[in-house]
């Protein structure tokens, strides 16, 4: 399990993809769809594609989500 802030966790093995969050492109991506939103009111750092084509909004950065990946 990652935990992605605030006592949230996703399954490593659905993760497909962590963007950070800067852009249009992935603006546009969390606009088109309906995410799962686990900031709690905080800036939306990075996103979290999961294979069954949720996406979920993390208020930690790609670079913070990905060491914790290695942990």
């Amino acid at each position: 399990m990652l935990h992605i802030g605030f006592e949230a966790y996703v399954a490593k093995a659905r993760i497909l993809a962590i963007l950070p969050f800067k852009g249009s492109g992935a603006r546009h991506l969390a606009h088109a769809s309906d995410p799962i939103d686990m900031t709690r009111g905080r800036a939306t750092r990075s996103l979290i594609l999961l294979d069954t084509g949720v996406i979920v909004r993390s208020p930690l950065t790609s670079v913070v989500l990905a060491g914790r990946w290695q942990t």
